[in-house]
């Protein structure tokens, strides 16, 4: 996933001109070193070259595109402007798929109608949650450098490693998450990767 960093560099670059100091460079191999690190369990089964491992290829390429042409529309367009279209776009995708894939519409309203209002509540926090990130996010790639925005984005890794470790502390039951000492060493020098 990490690889949407170095492809949007390169395209950038390409097609925006976009230019970084020197600095703003090796600060960002840092952190996309430290983001890779923080996410992986262990590299050798990371490395292979599996069919889940093309369709992450795929998926970095489609990020990295859709930055570059939400970098250029905001450039074209006020933000708002360009973010309510965004909206209507997924909205229409979404729609179109619910409509002709009758399957995946009847899965959809089944688990639906079976959730407790509860597991609705969390449902609806999630999509609020979710398109408040998206917002910021497309925030920073008007006001700053795709690049640099996109490598902060793969600190996810590190704020879910965080989140988990002080949960399963807390919270076992919940889930666990794997604390042995090679891990929580990689996932230290990681951390200071990151950091600096």
């Amino acid at each position: 996933w990490q690889l949407a960093v170095p492809m949007t560099v390169v395209f950038s670059l390409a097609f925006l001109g976009e230019r970084l100091s020197s600095t703003s460079y090796a600060a960002l191999v840092l952190i996309f070193c430290g983001a890779f690190l923080v996410s992986v369990r262990n590299i050798r089964d990371t490395l292979k070259l599996t069919p889940a491992f093309w369709l992450m290829i795929a998926a970095a390429a489609l990020v990295t595109a859709t930055s570059l042409i939400t970098k250029w529309l905001y450039s074209s367009a006020g933000f708002w402007q360009v973010q309510l279209l965004l909206f209507i776009g997924s909205f229409i995708a979404a729609a179109v798929a619910f409509a002709f894939f009758g399957k995946l519409r009847k899965g959809c309203l089944g688990e639906f109608k079976k959730a407790g209002s509860g597991l609705k509540s969390l449902m609806l926090s999630r999509v609020l949650i979710a398109e408040a990130a998206y917002v910021v996010s497309n925030m920073a790639i008007l006001t700053g450098s795709v690049s640099l925005t996109l490598v902060l984005g793969g600190l996810t890794g590190f704020f879910v490693f965080a989140s988990a470790t002080i949960i399963s502390a807390w919270w076992p039951a919940l889930f666990r998450e794997e604390l042995d000492r090679k891990t929580l060493l990689t996932k230290i020098v990681a951390i200071l990767l990151i950091v600096f």
